[in-house]
């Protein structure tokens, strides 16, 4: 029951980020709308709490002692997403006008790296996910990981690429190569972000279902 319960929260927080994040691809130029970025990035913090409160439950509830990697794996996410949470607040503190936080202006790097850390440490969890389920009856779970997988494989790449032009824009204050300049890396970027928030959350909602039936 409580994982269950915990289960609906993450599929709300991540259809929430789907959203947001679909919203901010397709239109860049919302982010300069000060009302929406405050409001978004409020319920963004609230989201990432729901996504904690599902992996702590999920490993206390779920896990076998047999499932080492799925364990590891979980125990990451968790700690990701809280350093992740540090980072929204900061921005949150920056978007209210709220500047006595040192860190405020030191924390590019860190929201350069994290995301990457994030999609390895997801991807580590979908693979682990899959390796250590036996998936009895269970066909739709498979093939959500399977996706989940292959989304999240994407978007560590993607986000491999955005840290390079990141590091090199910093030294150079020019793009890495076309990225910046073509629509349509920028459009593949967008689909593929797209993509693995789709494809994580149809993990979610199959992951709930199979939940019901037991």
């Amino acid at each position: 029951m409580r994982l269950r319960t915990a289960t609906v929260l993450a599929i709300t927080a991540f259809t929430y980020i789907f959203i947001i994040k679909t919203i901010g691809t397709v239109f860049p130029f919302i982010a300069l709308v000060s009302i929406y970025v405050k409001s978004t990035e409020t319920l963004s913090l609230i989201a990432s709490f729901a996504l904690v409160y599902f992996y702590v439950i999920f490993y206390k509830d779920y896990l076998q002692k047999d499932q080492a990697k799925l364990r590891i794996a979980t125990s990451l996410a968790v700690i990701i997403i809280v350093l992740s949470m540090s980072i929204e607040v900061i921005r949150l503190m920056q978007v209210f006008d709220v500047t006595f936080i040192p860190a405020a202006s030191k924390i590019r790097h860190t929201e350069a790296i994290v995301p990457l850390a994030g999609a390895i440490i997801m991807l580590f969890f979908f693979v682990s996910f899959y390796n250590e389920n036996l998936f009895e009856n269970q066909v739709n779970l498979k093939k959500a990981t399977s996706l989940a997988i292959v989304g999240a494989s994407a978007f560590v790449l993607l986000n491999i690429i955005v840290v390079v032009n990141y590091f090199y824009y910093v030294e150079t204050r020019q793009p890495f190569g076309v990225i910046g300049k073509s629509e349509v890396l920028y459009i593949i970027g967008s689909v593929i972000i797209i993509f693995y928030f789709a494809v994580s959350l149809y993990f979610l909602i199959s992951f709930y279902k199979v939940q019901e039936q037991t």
